[in-house]
């Protein structure tokens, strides 16, 4: 897998992934110190990125307290994540806690996320030692106008529906694992309801009653 790291101006970071996990994320830490960053998981082992964050970025890492993820497929943005991001030796004296929050897919912020990314770096190489992966993720593709797998068109459009949408979170909160090469298969489940029109009441023929 190789991941790379996007930020934008406002304090917000992700990653984009070539490809998922075996099971669903559960968080991520940066480390300060270090400058690394691991991704965390409830029932698996953490993944440890083996490319540390630029210096010039770490107070940019800091400002954010959530991480976007997206998963590509042949191209494709094939599933998308926003999961808790926390801190080890902050220099701020954010206090490190658990996973409190939980994870959630989030397509319409992850895109615009992207669009708003003003920096990136290389997170993560597969071989460190191959010159070929040195390459973005996107291997040319405009993050400004990632395009969605044909399982994820209709659930991103719920995202941005009709009013009985808005009623409800724009991003549900994930229940069940995810098999590795994400995408969300049959659908996530979630149905828009029929509103039949209103009629008009008859119009007085006006004969009084009274």
């Amino acid at each position: 897998m190789d991941v790379d790291l996007f930020l934008t101006p406002r304090g917000e970071c992700g990653m984009l992934c070539s490809e998922g996990f075996a099971e669903l994320p559960a968080g991520a830490i940066f480390d300060a110190e270090t400058m690394e960053i691991t991704v965390e998981f409830p029932g698996d082992a953490p993944f440890h990125m083996n490319i540390t964050v630029e210096d010039q970025l770490r107070d940019r890492v800091l400002l954010a307290r959530k991480l976007y993820m997206g998963f590509l497929e042949n191209g494709l943005i094939a599933d998308t994540l926003e999961v808790p991001l926390l801190y080890l030796n902050d220099p701020y004296g954010t206090e490190f806690g658990g996973m409190s929050a939980r994870p959630q897919r989030s397509m319409v912020k992850f895109e615009m996320f992207m669009r708003e990314c003003n920096a990136a770096q290389p997170l993560h190489r597969e071989d460190l030692g191959d010159e070929n992966a040195s390459g973005s993720v996107l291997k040319g593709m405009d993050p400004k106008h990632l395009e969605f797998v044909p399982q994820l068109i209709r659930q991103r459009m719920l995202e941005v529906g009709g009013p009985e949408m808005q009623a409800g979170p724009a991003t549900p909160v994930i229940s069940a694992p995810h098999p590795k090469g994400p995408g969300l298969g049959g659908g996530a489940g979630t149905s828009r309801r029929q509103i039949q029109p209103r009629r008009r009441p008859p119009e007085d023929d006006g004969d009084d009653q009274g």
